[in-house]
């Protein structure tokens, strides 16, 4: 008799578990597809192929693609996976305070960079209280974002243009913390040929501080990073080894130290 009893009891809570996940996953698809026709994250729009939430409370955003408002492409994301809580999305409705991490599997990122404009894939990312130059002025006030999460971005690469010259890192990962928001923490690596490189980044308003190493870098690609060498022609070498140092004040001025 208890054996029955306990076998009745388990399967009501199985059955519970997956209405849980059923119903959840169902309202969790709801709340993304919302938050991306609402987002605040960057200028543009965003058009997908599919979301879909799986057994383990996960959704997934399949092919997302990224355009600037003047129609350049910024980036490609084929899988997007966002962790959610089940219980806080089918109960209370969710919101991004829901959402616990954020992974981007082996995203395309495209940009262009001047040395007058600095990097448009940068300006077309939506920062509060941050002064944007005028050609990326946003068309609404931002609110601050209530995510507490953590982004991961697996098996990135970057195809930049760098005052007219491309520029391609083939590999790259990433892992941002907005625990403390708004002082964020970012770790980066990237690979690419020979060269490799380690950042971190810590970013409270507009006050951005960047320490990091670089090994084996192509002095090529790094003088096009600085107006001062625009005149002079390198054509090979490599830079062994160097520490990054780069910090911005509170009025949006870089000093750079190599």
């Amino acid at each position: 008799m208890w054996k029955r009893i306990a076998a009745g009891t388990a399967i009501i809570i199985l059955a519970a578990i997956g209405c849980v996940i059923q119903f959840g996953g169902a309202a969790a698809v709801k709340l993304v597809s919302h938050m991306l026709e609402n987002q605040q994250v960057v200028e543009g729009s965003l058009k997908y192929e599919k979301i879909s939430a799986g057994w383990s409370g996960n959704v997934e955003i399949k092919n997302l693609q990224w355009t600037a408002p003047n129609g350049d492409k910024e980036a490609e994301v084929p899988l997007i996976t966002m962790s959610l809580n089940l219980w806080d999305t089918l109960l209370k409705g969710g919101g991004v305070a829901s959402i616990s991490s954020v992974i981007l599997d082996k995203p395309v990122f495209y940009g262009i960079y001047t040395s007058e404009g600095g990097l448009d894939l940068y300006h077309n990312i939506l920062f509060v209280g941050e002064e944007k130059p005028a050609a990326y002025k946003t068309k609404k006030p931002l609110e601050p974002t209530h995510f507490r999460g953590v982004v991961e971005i697996k098996d990135g690469r970057l195809e930049a243009q760098i005052n007219g010259i491309a520029l391609k890192i083939a590999k790259f990962s990433a892992q941002g913390l907005f625990k403390a928001y708004p002082n964020l923490k970012w770790s980066f690596t990237a690979h690419d040929e020979a060269a490799d490189m380690i950042l971190n980044i810590d970013k409270n308003g507009l006050a951005t501080k960047v320490r990091g190493e670089i090994k084996k870098a192509d002095a090529a690609s790094l003088a096009h990073l600085f107006p001062g060498l625009k005149n002079v022609a390198l054509k090979s070498g490599r830079l062994e080894t160097a520490n990054i140092n780069a910090d911005r004040d509170d009025n949006g001025r870089w000093t750079v130290a190599l």
